[in-house]
């Protein structure tokens, strides 16, 4: 059976981008934005389940708003109400039943109302965390399929590095400055080696089941061909060589070339020039269990104890900070630290 819905998730600097990029080639697909509507928006141990015809209808438009504005800018969901409650109104006269407002179905229908908007039959979520709600979405959209995209933790964690960067790597007036202070203050390579580790353990719960695919962002830039004929098979589409012509942008270490079509084969190892030794056995500790069942094996590298000494005691203060910064963009605080940590 082919997806109706389509999730690409994975640990955030792991390629899930360029795979959505990739997907939004089909003639089909419509890839959004970074919509992450369960985690800033509604989470599944909200107390409000169903949502009151107003507040779906606010919902609806802050949805609209996060696609067609960027989910870095500042929203304005207010000019797109009188949209989002004809677009309600709409979906209600077809589907009149309180279910219609259980907030994951009226996600759903934002998901088909933007790709129809767009001409494509097939909504495409590129957001990275959904891998943390992947149970809940299985059991929420019934023709929904994920692709869960891995990387080797060391390069996530020179690409997390970097990612401050981005708004002089291309990013520009894209990128807000209090992002590039956020992305700055988010790295610390005990932080970025924990939560791709927790993010991996769900990944490996995931791997033989029947409505996801794993692919390895390595395979991915080695053989781009293969690996999205094989995703095409999966998702139930028909494959194009056009596909893979996606500008060469996004990247943390280098930069934008939009003028640039396809898949850049990625270097491997590349970690080695852009971490410092103590950051490499750090991570290599602490993702060491999961990390050579994928088969990334340890660098011949000898750390720097001293600057291993500094990571550990800033932690707490750099945790402390991050959690500082970001606690008004999400919506349940606790259930996010649970789902990650």
């Amino acid at each position: 059976m082919s997806a109706s819905m389509i999730f690409v998730m994975g640990t955030s600097r792991s390629g899930t981008t360029m795979m959505g990029r990739i997907f939004g080639k089909n003639a089909a697909v419509f890839t959004f934005e970074e919509i992450h509507f369960f985690e800033r928006i509604w989470s599944p141990a909200s107390p409000v389940q169903v949502y009151p015809l107003t507040e779906a209808e606010n919902t609806f438009a802050k949805l609209i708003s996060n696609q067609r504005e960027g989910y870095l800018q500042e929203k304005h969901p207010e000019n797109y109400l009188a949209e989002a409650k004809k677009a309600v109104a709409a979906y209600l006269a077809i589907n009149n039943t309180e279910k219609a407002l259980f907030a994951p179905a009226l996600f759903a229908h934002f998901l088909n109302y933007e790709s129809d908007a767009n001409g494509k039959i097939i909504g495409c979520d590129q957001t990275p965390n959904n891998l943390l709600y992947a149970a809940d979405i299985f059991e929420y959209f019934d023709n929904a399929r994920a692709i869960i995209m891995v990387r080797d933790p060391r390069d996530v964690l020179l690409s997390q590095k970097g990612k401050w960067k981005r708004k002089f790597l291309g990013g520009g007036k894209n990128i807000p400055w209090k992002e590039t202070l956020r992305a700055y203050i988010n790295y610390h390579p005990v932080t970025i080696s924990k939560l791709w580790m927790a993010s991996n353990e769900k990944v490996l719960k995931l791997m033989n089941h029947p409505r996801a695919m794993v692919i390895h962002f390595e395979q991915l830039t080695e053989n781009p061909e293969t690996q999205i004929k094989k995703a095409c098979e999966f998702l139930g589409l028909t494959y194009h060589e056009n596909m893979l012509r996606v500008p060469q942008v996004g990247s943390s270490t280098g930069s934008d070339n939009p003028e640039t079509l396809g898949i850049k084969k990625d270097n491997k190892n590349k970690f080695l020039k852009g971490l410092d030794t103590a950051e490499i056995k750090i991570c290599e500790k602490m993702t060491a269990r999961i990390r050579k069942i994928y088969g990334y094996e340890d660098a011949n590298v000898s750390p720097n104890y001293l600057f291993m000494f500094w990571y550990y005691i800033s932690f707490p203060f750099k945790l402390t900070l991050a959690l500082l910064f970001n606690i008004g963009r999400i919506k349940n605080i606790v259930q996010v630290i649970k789902r990650r940590l």
